[in-house]
């Protein structure tokens, strides 16, 4: 096989494997430390647990993020191809963007990467 029909068939598989995810439930399938594990179709995810202690615009953003995840694409046009090197590249504003979540988390006195810590 050479490599143009290797890169094909790999892209064909994405697009089936892309295409089961977006047609499976979300299950819950483990929370270790500051993280929830879901298993959709064949592929696991993990995302930041989701607080109640959280600020609801902290908390709406987040969810917003885990949808888009889950179906592929968010309302903001960001989408993602099943290529472990590619993240969604949300538009700034979205409320799910790196940087609307960061300053967020900032604000609810919660580090990035980090959940905070319910004493």
């Amino acid at each position: 096989m050479n490599g143009r029909a290797a890169k094909r068939r790999r892209d064909l598989e994405l697009r089936v494997m892309a295409a089961a995810v977006r047609a499976a439930s979300p299950v819950l399938v483990e929370v270790k430390d500051d993280q929830e594990w879901w298993r959709v179709g064949p592929a696991v995810f993990n995302t930041p647990i989701i607080r109640d202690s959280y600020p609801p615009e902290l908390k709406n953003a987040l969810l917003a993020r885990r949808d888009a995840l889950f179906k592929g694409e968010c309302p903001c046009g960001a989408r993602w191809s099943m290529r472990r090197d590619e993240r969604m590249q949300h538009v700034p504003a979205c409320a799910a963007s790196d940087q609307s979540l960061k300053r967020m988390a900032s604000d609810a006195g919660v580090e990035a990467g980090e959940g905070p810590r319910e004493d």
